[in-house]
């Protein structure tokens, strides 16, 4: 738990599988994740199940960065990293497809934003422009937190009005770290990345 695990801990008390994961696994590299299909979740049986009666749920870990200052995952670098493991996390080979359509929605939520410090309005950004990518729809829980909701919802609904490309929106996140957070020490005073995504695609 003191090391930003919490996730983790409760996948592994609901999860039997998740008892030998918790032994076997070793540390991730940059660009892997670890999958688990069909896993018997011990909590919950209202589940669908494939034609071997196991059950047709896949659970993805992903290692999020810690980051020691909070500016820091704006930098080009970081915002790549979480991008480029987000993706490794919600792509999934052709062999993965369904018959009956594309792959199922990423359930995912405030990935890294508790004891590794990182800003839920950008990580839901980051994990949106990963899903699109991987060509896959994304579920995000807020875990009751209404505002955030509110927010995010009211930022998709703007990108996608804006027909905005993955492209621009990283290029925006990139050019607030340069032109915001760079230029301003005082983050009670420097406008907030949404505000700044706004006045970027309403602007001339």
């Amino acid at each position: 738990m003191s090391c930003g695990c919490l996730g983790f801990c409760l996948f592994v008390c609901l999860c039997v599988c998740g008892l030998v994961c918790k032994i076997l696994l070793c540390r991730m590299a940059l660009l892997e994740g670890y999958f688990w299909d069909c896993c018997e979740l011990i909590s919950c049986s209202m589940l669908y199940r494939d034609t071997w009666g196991r059950r047709m749920t896949q659970i993805v870990a992903i290692d999020a960065y810690k980051f020691g200052k909070t500016e820091t995952q704006y930098q080009q670098e970081f915002l790549l990293r979480e991008l480029n493991k987000a993706y490794v996390g919600f792509c999934r080979g052709a062999d993965h497809v369904t018959p009956d359509g594309p792959l199922s929605a990423v359930c995912t939520g405030n990935w890294g934003c508790g004891a590794f410090r990182g800003e839920p309005r950008l990580k839901f950004l980051l994990q949106l422009m990963a899903c699109s990518e991987a060509g896959r729809d994304m579920m995000y829980v807020t875990f009751g937190d209404a505002r955030l909701q509110e927010e995010l919802a009211a930022m998709y609904e703007h990108l996608v009005g804006m027909n905005a490309t993955v492209g621009d929106i990283f290029r925006i996140i990139s050019l607030y770290h340069d032109d915001v957070i760079m230029k301003s020490s005082n983050r009670k005073k420097r406008s907030s990345l949404y505000s700044f995504m706004y006045a970027c695609f309403n602007g001339p």
